[in-house]
């Protein structure tokens, strides 16, 4: 009689952890505009945009990175992409973060070709997880 109780004590711990909704928490995001970003439209995010158009974005992380390089990879996506694999790299820089913003960076990028792209932001110190993920579209003018 023991055991069954100390069996069914176990088998309730483990449904109990295993179907627990937790969030996940986001520590850090990309966001995409039409339009240089600044305080007031940062929340205006797109996801669409036109060839040769300047893609305007911003990586955010909640806390300060304690390294103060990031590197960036866009890659183009194929039908057969999901949102684990990568597709082709089609563009890496990395770039060094001003002192007073070690918890943001924006820039701009410009597609010259229509497709789907997948934004890759990975602290220069933990390079083989990215730190931040985000999908555009590009559409022919």
């Amino acid at each position: 009689m023991q055991i069954k109780k100390i069996i069914l004590f176990f088998v309730i711990l483990i449904l109990s952890l295993g179907l627990t909704a937790c969030k996940k928490e986001i520590k850090s995001l990309i966001l995409f505009n039409h339009y240089p970003i600044t305080s007031k439209n940062v929340l205006d995010n797109s996801t669409l945009f036109k060839t040769d158009e300047r893609i305007y974005f911003v990586y955010m992380t909640k806390k300060n990175l304690q390294t103060p390089d990031i590197r960036i990879k866009i890659y183009k996506l194929t039908e057969h992409n999901d949102f684990n694999s990568y597709g082709d790299m089609i563009y890496s820089n990395d770039f060094r973060l001003k002192k007073g913003e070690i918890n943001y960076f924006t820039d701009y990028i410009v597609m010259h070709s229509a497709g789907s792209y997948r934004m890759h932001v990975y602290k220069k110190d933990y390079l083989w997880k990215p730190d931040a993920i985000a999908d555009f579209k590009v559409v022919g003018r």
